[in-house]
């Protein structure tokens, strides 16, 4: 049940498999990379939202690191105008530069949006891709500049409220 069961595919599971038939070699492995990549692949919304979260189209279940994974095994290319749909959802998902009227900011999700990048730019060679990374991590060193050397924002960015309604403003 997809949608009662959406937060499974919050970490990116078909790269758990390939990465384990990296190191074992074992073709089960990747075989479940694959069903896993294909399974989420038709979850993707023409928009390119996960479609199992339907109370809101969340940007951290677009990682592409699968995908990268899937053609270097298999030598197919047939995910291409999806990775591209997935990568402009990513890329409008998140800004470059942070700003302080941003609803949510965590180090999760500016990962996600990085890796993003870098893995569309492995895809691709498209260098705007590979431009954003650059300002991803740009945003994650001046957010980590701000405190203690860790991104530090509002624990409501960071969490989406506090606990109990409040809404502390630091963490």
């Amino acid at each position: 049940d997809c949608p009662a069961h959406y937060a499974v595919w919050l970490f990116d599971r078909p790269s758990a498999w390939f990465k384990l038939f990296e190191l074992t070699g074992s073709e089960r492995f990747k075989q479940l990379g694959i069903s896993d990549l294909k399974y989420w692949a038709d979850k993707i919304t023409p928009e390119g939202s996960f479609s199992c979260k339907s109370r809101e189209a969340d940007t951290t279940y677009l990682e592409l690191e699968a995908f990268v994974f899937y053609e270097t095994f298999t030598g197919d290319r047939q995910y291409r105008a999806l990775i591209d749909k997935i990568y402009l959802k990513s890329a409008a998902g998140f800004a470059e530069k942070y700003t302080p009227t941003v609803a949510l900011w965590t180090e999760r999700e500016l990962g996600i949006h990085l890796g993003a990048a870098v893995d569309y730019f492995r895809l691709t060679s498209n260098e705007n891709a590979l431009m954003r990374a650059g300002s991803l991590v740009n945003q994650w060193t001046d957010m980590a500049g701000r405190g203690n050397g860790a991104p530090q924002v509002t624990y409501t960015q960071h969490e989406g409220g506090g606990p109990g309604g409040t809404t502390p403003m630091t963490l």
